[in-house]
């Protein structure tokens, strides 16, 4: 007999005990039990171990609380930590199905064998079955999961550079595919956390993710999904610009009601993914390009623009900080706002030894030679030029914060406004004069930063004479 022949037998042996009444059923339902956890632990052949494992995994899935009952009769972790290291890889579905603790799964040092079980399997083969739900590469994504979020910032780190690879990383995008919520939800978590490790691994992300998974998170009446699907697409869209509108365009085509769970998300949670959620909403509205007034534009601004005046150094203060600053500009590939340095380069600063004074851009990056950006920056600067003097007497309020972080991100924010804000209408740009410029100026000093002086004078020119740009 095979160890699929046997191991189908036990189960059916045990399911058929399983509906039956009375002490002698019970009697034999425990012998079956032990004799199977016996040849976990103490077996040398592959074949027993995994027909095994796979009959225990077949009963938990189908009965969770049976789990307490094998507990009881001795199952050890490290006999199914074993079991894996030998290449057998049911035995992730059922230390998953076991529920361990983060520290008990820690101690197993199971890293290295359950990317492998990621790496080496075929998510079109490995599907579930009716009697056992998660597949052991889908168990092994959500172990992973625990191992990269549960500890100290050293220990994720440390569990993270294990597994920021390309081959990894493909891997943990293939099992997910049109699989469970949990699933979705683990993969998306451990890409995030990913890119904010190690930026360098956005690029192929952002190039080999499915937009439909995240999506569907977005979707769920769960607000752990969607929340970790907003910190997913804030940075995922962290790139170059003209590859930031191509994931956008993917967004739009893979949910038509996109904007209306968006607005949902910015009128009904905290503030931290309220603003999160606006940010996508603001950036799908200018993708768009709808004329006129639009209440997804006039709601997702108002949150951005009320974000910054909160209690300094709030989350929510420096995250709308940053986003405004950058939402009208560029990053590279790994996450770095270029925002700075392509209006930097518009200003025309074109001496390296000053260029080099400013900040570690890397000036030849292909992010700022990327035309895109600037028909970017006239759109989305319209857009919340019309928005008018709530957005400057905010912004106003920005840069006069005691964060320097805050007032710089406004400062810059100001300046990418300026180029649009020039062609505008003499009373809008008399008004954002009135209400901007007397800050503005205090960045002029000599003892300010030499990108803070380039921008408080790109601003000044746009904004009280200039032509635009």
């Amino acid at each position: 007999m095979s160890g699929k022949d046997y191991a189908v037998e036990i189960t059916a042996i045990y399911r058929m005990l399983n509906n039956k009444h009375g002490v002698k059923y019970t009697m034999l339902k425990d012998v079956i039990l032990e004799q199977l956890l016996i040849a976990v632990s103490t077996s040398k052949e592959e074949m027993v171990i995994r027909a095994s494992v796979t009959v225990l995994t077949t009963i938990v899935s189908t009965n969770i609380s049976v789990v307490d009952d094998i507990k009881k009769k001795g199952l050890r972790l490290t006999d199914l930590a074993r079991a894996l290291k030998c290449n057998v890889h049911e035995a992730a579905t059922l230390i998953y199905l076991i529920k361990p603790s983060a520290a008990e799964i820690k101690t197993l040092e199971l890293l290295p064998t359950l990317v492998e079980v990621i790496c080496t399997s075929n998510s079109s083969r490995c599907r579930p079955s009716k009697s056992v739900t998660v597949t052991p590469p889908a168990a092994s994504l959500m172990i992973i999961e625990v191992l990269v979020t549960a500890f100290d910032n050293a220990t994720n780190n440390m569990h993270l550079a294990a597994i920021n690879s390309p081959r990894v990383l493909s891997g943990l995008l293939d099992v997910a595919k049109n699989h469970s919520l949990e699933e979705h939800i683990s993969l998306a978590t451990i890409l995030v956390k990913c890119m904010q490790f190690d930026g360098q691994c956005r690029k192929y992300i952002s190039q080999a993710i499915a937009m439909a998974p995240f999506i569907h998170l977005l979707q769920s009446n769960e607000k752990r999904a969607v929340f970790v699907a907003l910190e997913l697409f804030h940075e995922v869209l962290r790139i170059p610009r003209s590859s930031a509108i191509s994931l956008l365009q993917q967004i739009v085509k893979g949910c038509i009601d996109i904007m209306d769970i968006l607005i949902d998300c910015v009128r009904s949670f905290r503030a931290e993914y309220q603003i999160l959620a606006a940010n996508l909403l603001l950036q799908l509205d200018t993708l768009e390009n709808s004329k006129g007034k639009s209440v997804f534009r006039e709601e997702a601004m108002q949150v951005l623009f009320q974000s910054i005046v909160l209690e300094e150094s709030s989350t929510a203060q420096l995250l709308s900080a940053f986003i405004l600053s950058n939402i009208g500009g560029t990053y590279s590939w790994t996450g770095e706002p270029y925002t700075v340095a392509w209006l930097v380069k518009k200003a025309g600063l074109t001496s390296l030894n000053h260029r080099n004074m400013i900040r570690n851009f890397d000036w030849l990056d292909p992010s700022l030679q990327d035309m895109v950006t600037d028909l970017w920056c006239s759109k989305i600067a319209r857009s919340i030029n019309e928005f008018g003097k709530p957005a400057f007497v905010a912004l106003r309020k920005g840069l006069k914060s005691q964060i320097k972080r805050v007032a710089r991100e406004s400062l810059t924010t100001i300046a990418w406004l300026g180029c649009e804000i020039s062609k505008s209408s003499n009373s809008l740009r008399y008004s954002a004069c009135e209400i901007l410029l007397g800050e503005v100026e205090k960045f002029l000093h000599p003892g300010m930063d030499l990108e803070e002086r380039l921008l408080a004078c790109l601003c000044i020119y746009n904004y009280a004479s200039g032509k635009g740009n």
